[in-house]
């Protein structure tokens, strides 16, 4: 099975563009750990991971409400994808949305134009 959620917070805000006739959206999302102290006392910091994000049709136009700093969850699947770059093969890694929900806005709930998108927005 290859599912995968996150919540976390835009980077910057997204890049939305056309690509094969449809809407896409790039974005990246801080996904932070919380530390703890071990039993020994010894502290162990906060870890941030960067999750590369994208978004496709109606998706990609809910992800245009979010700003630099928007607080998001993110679910869908890993993908992987390469290209060559100065004789080498570089490897990215993203996540393609399947849904998105935008935690914290307070414009309610907005409808996706392609019915199997999924999209919230939820004010919290």
């Amino acid at each position: 099975m290859n599912y995968c959620s996150f919540i976390g917070n835009l980077g910057k805000d997204p890049e939305i563009r056309e690509a094969a006739g449809s809407k896409v959206a790039s974005f990246s999302i801080a996904v932070t750990e919380k530390g703890f102290t071990t039993k020994e006392g010894k502290k162990v910091e906060d870890k941030t991971t960067w999750v590369n994000i994208v978004a496709w049709k109606g998706l990609a136009s809910l992800i245009g409400y979010a700003s630099k700093g928007s607080k998001v969850f993110v679910s869908g699947k890993l993908s992987q994808r390469s290209y060559e770059k100065d004789g080498r093969t570089v490897y990215v890694y993203e996540i393609v949305a399947e849904s998105i929900t935008l935690l914290d806005n307070n414009r309610g709930t907005i409808q996706p134009t392609d019915s199997q998108d999924k999209c919230d927005i939820l004010p919290f």
